[in-house]
């Protein structure tokens, strides 16, 4: 059974995970990174506050996305 993470999806973009500058998209090893959390989780909430996760998904992972770490500001 698949667990669910997230299902309010912000934002994303290509990974890029060079130590340059040149911004190189590997298409062999093709990875997107973006951000999410429970719809739920904004009550109460402002812009800044919300407890967003990092997820990616990479060509492994098709329809599925793995869940890298929770993105926690208050430090539980």
């Amino acid at each position: 059974m698949q667990r669910l993470w997230a299902d309010n999806i912000s934002h994303g973009k290509p990974g890029r995970f060079a130590n340059d500058a040149t911004l190189t998209i590997d298409c062999g090893n093709f990875q997107f990174v973006f951000q999410g959390m429970f719809k739920k989780q904004e009550t109460g909430k402002g812009d800044g506050e919300y407890p967003w996760r990092i997820g990616m998904q990479d060509r492994s992972t098709p329809g599925r996305a793995s869940c890298l770490s929770p993105t926690k500001r208050d430090g539980r």
